[in-house]
């Protein structure tokens, strides 16, 4: 959610910054094991727990070959939310908006 955020005040229209992470997302079972560290869907994927011989809806996004531990992913993703946050805030920040010229 905090990605959306983001790119909704970093960029006019976030339409091709947000297709390019669902592409991204998308080809993660695809990836080599250690791509797939960069994306948020691996430590997802970590927390779930996962029966070796599902194949139901859940198996369509993607195995984990070394799942990170509860821990790590938890703090992993509570990092690149608070991260995603404070570029949003920076963006915010620098962005001029003048309520005084209508």
């Amino acid at each position: 959610m905090a990605l959306f955020v983001w790119l909704g005040i970093r960029y006019k229209n976030p339409v091709i910054p947000a297709v390019s992470l669902l592409l991204w997302e998308s080809f993660n079972i695809f990836l080599p094991s250690w791509l797939k560290k960069i994306s948020i869907l691996y430590y997802l994927r970590s927390l779930t727990p996962v029966d070796p011989g599902f194949y139901g809806p859940g198996a369509l996004i993607g195995g984990v070959s070394d799942p990170a531990s509860a821990p790590v992913a938890i703090i992993g993703l509570l990092v690149i939310t608070a991260g995603l946050l404070a570029l949003a805030v920076k963006d915010l920040e620098r962005a001029e908006i003048s309520y005084s010229s209508e």
